[in-house]
């Protein structure tokens, strides 16, 4: 047992670290040994008979700490917070999520304990916690924890922390992500994963060259046969030479972008767990905190989460290039 900070049963100053300590062989209470010495006896040598033992003395905050910031356990009957970062379900009173450490005072979503039954007979929030909740400490691979995982990601952790585990246990690097069908290149640069992202959208842009290519010659064709509105201009006119051109270039476009997204869906949480742990390692080994901090974990939080000024940016630079490009051909 560590004894720094206890005081002595003699002298009742608190041990420090290195102080030669002495305890009583029939009751365990604590002392200096010099202090043992010079007393010649335990201070409670008469109640032995009774078998009294020694306890630690319970601490509680000091008198100058505000009632409003002294820590209190918190009780399954005060209820629960869900974290609104991973969603992670919180005894009520903490003040950052177990799991992702994101603060939870003010952004947190309290679930009263007693609101929701289950078939069971317990609460909505209890289940939730003991159905959905992870581990923080649970490892994802070799060396990555839960916790270091879901500081990373943020928003919809837990989601992906079931698709790693998932991943892991059927030794897979298969694992299916809606967000990533849909969006694909532009998820990639939400989740901050740019070379990824940068791969994608080079090669779905690849896959309308050639369209563009005939569909130049095919508007301008348009143009000369004296079409003026947007409907003439975009209406498919089967007689032109390069109307069959233009249904083959637009099937490599359709489906070359169907397969990118597919291929995506299926292999992108893959890659981001392999982008996770690296950066993990980075900060752990490399980083300015100390792992297991609470600087640690946010750093962790700002070197991953997600970016809407990105997509927004790489938005913006595709539809500025497309138009010089197209004011090049149409020249």
């Amino acid at each position: 047992m560590k004894y720094t900070g206890i005081p002595c049963a003699a002298c009742k100053k608190p041990f420090e670290d290195g102080d030669d300590i002495v305890v009583c062989p029939e009751c365990g209470t604590p002392y200096h040994r010099a202090c043992y010495k010079e007393l010649g006896h335990c201070i409670h040598e008469q109640r032995h008979a009774e078998g009294y033992l020694w306890q630690p003395p319970k601490t509680a905050p000091g008198p100058s700490v505000p009632l409003e910031e002294q820590q209190q356990t918190p009780r399954p009957e005060d209820g629960f917070v869900m974290c609104s970062r991973c969603g992670t379900v919180n005894p009520a009173g903490q003040e950052r999520c177990e799991l992702c450490g994101y603060p939870l005072k003010e952004t947190g979503e309290h679930i009263p304990a007693g609101e929701r039954k289950t078939p069971q007979g317990g609460s909505f929030a209890e289940y939730m916690r003991d159905q959905y909740n992870v581990d923080p400490n649970e490892k994802l691979g070799d060396e990555l924890t839960a916790r270091e995982a879901a500081a990373y990601v943020g928003p919809n952790a837990l989601g992906f922390l079931y698709k790693f585990r998932a991943m892991l246990q059927r030794k897979t690097p298969i694992s299916f992500n809606l967000g990533a069908f849909v969006f694909s290149g532009f998820y990639c640069f939400y989740r901050k994963m740019y070379a990824l992202g940068a791969i994608l959208l080079g090669i779905q842009v690849g896959c309308y060259i050639p369209f563009a290519i005939h569909y130049v010659p095919y508007f301008r064709e348009m143009m000369a046969a004296g079409a003026t509105t947007l409907s003439e201009l975009t209406h498919i006119n089967t007689l032109s030479p390069h109307y069959q051109a233009l249904m083959s270039t637009s099937a490599i476009a359709q489906y070359g972008g169907l397969i990118i997204s597919v291929l995506c869906s299926l292999f992108f949480n893959y890659f981001y767990l392999k982008k996770i742990t690296q950066q993990v390692k980075i900060q752990r080994y490399r980083g300015h905190a100390a792992a297991g901090t609470q600087q640690y974990y946010q750093n962790l939080a700002r070197m991953g989460g997600t970016s809407w000024l990105i997509v927004f940016l790489v938005v913006i630079g595709l539809l500025s290039v497309s138009s010089i490009v197209t004011s090049l051909f149409l020249i």
